[in-house]
């Protein structure tokens, strides 16, 4: 509630299509497949990190200058990780899960699972096929999402292959 979501292509003042944008770029490949009488949907499996915030307020060790970061909050894992599917880890995990898929359903993102991945909070979803400009359009989507309700509720999501902290499996 009370946020809105705008997708939408770049284009010069001169209406020519900005030549680096991912949307741009992903349909002039999506009309040479047209072309070839070929089409691509994309089912997203995506994996990333779900870590409980151990700093709830920034101070200005936090804050950067341009061209410089500001030191990243410190976190620790939610769960211990290394055993998929554990019904132990999954329930310290559940109330971001449940916050997740319902705000993904309101989305209309059609989220198939949200399981308990490898490493100590590692998450996979995984989504309905889709249309390929749908589905990287809904990747954008889910990740500045899961950030966002993440953070609310004093998580913090990563996307990075391996955060840099110990014991941290690949995605």
């Amino acid at each position: 509630p009370g946020i809105g979501w705008v997708i939408c292509d770049e284009y010069f003042n001169t209406g020519i299509p900005f030549h680096f944008s991912p949307r741009q770029l992903l349909k002039k490949q999506l009309a040479r497949l047209k072309a070839q009488k070929f089409g691509l949907n994309v089912g997203l499996e995506v994996e990333w990190y779900l870590l409980r915030l151990a700093e709830h307020h920034l101070g200005d060790e936090h804050i950067g200058r341009p061209g410089l970061k500001g030191r990243a909050p410190r976190t620790h894992p939610v769960e211990p990780g290394y055993s998929y599917h554990s019904e132990s880890n999954m329930d310290l995990m559940q109330p971001v899960f449940s916050a997740l898929g319902s705000a993904f359903d309101t989305l209309g993102l059609d989220l198939r699972s949200i399981e308990n991945e490898w490493g100590p909070g590692q998450v996979e979803c995984t989504f309905a096929p889709r249309d390929a400009l749908e589905a990287a359009d809904n990747v954008v989507l889910f990740r500045t999402a899961t950030r966002q309700i993440c953070r609310r509720l004093g998580y913090h999501a990563t996307f990075m292959c391996r955060p840099a902290l110990k014991g941290y499996y690949s995605s």
